[in-house]
């Protein structure tokens, strides 16, 4: 998987298109023309030109503005593709509940000034990325319990919810929490809620099987107290004491491969197959636009060889190195270097 917000983020301004030097088509902005890595669009093909891109694409009276949002989704739709394309393994890891077995509802614990809940720590390694889908809830009571999530580097919560609690009962809450090694720097995030004012007594598990928690294998979870605890902000972690009670609390968790940080930190590694990619989407453009003219679909022939390297499409014989083949290759050599080679780590967690 990849996180497209942070995607966008890291590769907005990293590649860019070249000012025409058609004064009638001196059109992109200057947020189209950023480039840090050196590397335009047009590079990738004689034929990818804005002359050519505006020329081609629906709407003949396209205002510049709106022709500058298209060469932008044009360049996210290409890295999109590349990504996709180059990482398209199996991402699932794991998938599975804290507390799958069932219980009964009558061993409550007694509620103090505390903090309770877990103390959550995933594996040290930056392609995990773990996310708690749904929180569990069980209460002997109508009650509004904020759980609160920190971080040991932050002194405020990160995350919360509050929910509205039932009389004996589960109360799902979908809250989609994700914790990755590459947001902060090492330690540990506590989950859990302040006991002080609540009325309502939380359902722990003791009977049969109920408190045998399933494995993990990209983070551990266990359950603690910190005693005498009543503000919402971060306490000292050397007070934090393990305990076995489970504080009516139960999780959802998902674990998928994220190669997000792996774009990200290579993302020059990137620019040959996005700039090639582009090449192709503006080459289709050319091809199946309905505004061509009776010069443009004479030109058919020459965008078909330099997209395919075939003057007919229904022949298989190579005439030019194009786009499509040298794009093939590029996607290639990327996933044998980032995905089909065995990583070699030491330790997990």
């Amino acid at each position: 998987m990849i996180q497209a917000d942070k995607i966008h983020t890291a590769l907005s301004g990293f590649m860019g298109w070249r000012q025409s030097v058609n004064s009638d088509f001196a059109i992109v902005d200057a947020s189209n023309q950023l480039s840090s890595s050196g590397e335009y669009f047009q590079d990738f093909s004689p034929l990818v030109t804005i002359e050519n891109i505006k020329n081609n694409q629906q709407y003949a009276s396209i205002s510049d503005a709106d022709f500058n949002t298209l060469l932008n989704n044009l360049y996210k739709s290409a890295y999109v593709k590349v990504f996709k394309d180059v990482f398209s393994k199996n991402d699932f890891v794991e998938n599975k509940v804290l507390f799958p077995y069932e219980n009964v509802l009558t061993d409550t614990i007694t509620n103090s000034t505390s903090f309770v809940g877990y103390e959550f720590q995933p594996a040290n390694r930056k392609e995990f990325l773990t996310t708690i889908n749904t929180l569990f809830t069980t209460f002997d009571g109508v009650d509004s319990v904020k759980v609160l999530v920190f971080h040991s580097s932050k002194q405020d919560p990160i995350l919360n919810t509050t929910v509205t609690t039932v009389a004996n009962e589960d109360v799902a809450s979908s809250v989609d929490w994700d914790f990755s090694a590459t947001e902060y720097a090492g330690g540990k995030y506590y989950i859990g809620y302040l006991r002080s004012g609540l009325t309502a007594k939380a359902i722990n598990r003791e009977w049969d099987s109920s408190n045998v928690a399933n494995s993990f294998c990209t983070f551990s979870m266990r359950p603690i107290l910190v005693d005498g605890w009543d503000s919402e902000t971060l306490f000292d972690v050397d007070d934090v004491d393990y305990e076995d009670e489970t504080y009516g609390l139960n999780f959802d968790i998902t674990t998928w491969k994220d190669y997000t940080n792996i774009i990200i930190q290579n993302k020059n590694r990137f620019t040959k197959a996005i700039g090639l990619q582009v090449a192709v989407d503006v080459l289709d453009l050319m091809l199946k636009s309905t505004r061509s003219n009776r010069n443009e679909r004479q030109m058919n022939a020459n965008i078909l060889l330099e997209r395919d390297g075939i003057l007919d499409a229904s022949k298989d014989s190579t005439r030019v190195d194009a786009v499509i083949p040298r794009l093939k290759r590029e996607l290639k050599m990327l996933k044998e270097n980032f995905v089909e080679q065995p990583l070699i780590v030491r330790g997990t967690l």
